[in-house]
């Protein structure tokens, strides 16, 4: 099954006033300073901000939750995850939401992901791994 990204308006708005911004500069670096470099540069940062926004997706298949975010990619074994919490953050993982659960799986590995249908996947992993303990917070 696939899930998308619940997707913030704060991290919108960092994320699309930076996209501008680029686009600003790919404008100014091909029409006013005219800069092959500077145009090459900014466009390959604006595509990879903007695929943040469009390709962040958890999918689970067989026994591994793939997580896209733009053109990165994780893989989670789900029989390796030890625990689930939910977290408010900001700075980490591939997420648009500060609303995120938090899994921690093999050797203390951890990754925060913000699917906007978050009980559903916990039951479903939940379902596929017995075993994972659900945290919660203090």
């Amino acid at each position: 099954m696939m899930y998308k990204s619940k997707k913030d308006m704060l991290i919108g708005v960092v994320i699309w006033g930076v996209a501008l911004f680029l686009l600003y500069g790919v404008y100014k670096a091909m029409f006013i300073d005219v800069n092959i470099v500077g145009v090459v540069v900014m466009t390959a940062l604006l595509v990879l901000l903007v695929s943040f926004w469009f390709r962040t997706i958890y999918k689970i298949e067989e026994d591994i939750l793939h997580i896209y975010y733009g053109p990165f990619r994780f893989q989670v074994v789900i029989s390796e995850i030890t625990s689930i919490r939910h977290a408010k953050n900001i700075f980490t993982g591939p997420a648009l939401s500060i609303e995120r659960i938090e899994i921690t799986y093999s050797n203390y590995n951890v990754i925060q992901i913000s699917p906007k249908e978050k009980e559903t996947l916990v039951k479903q992993l939940m379902q596929m791994n017995p075993n994972i303990k659900i945290l919660h917070n203090d």
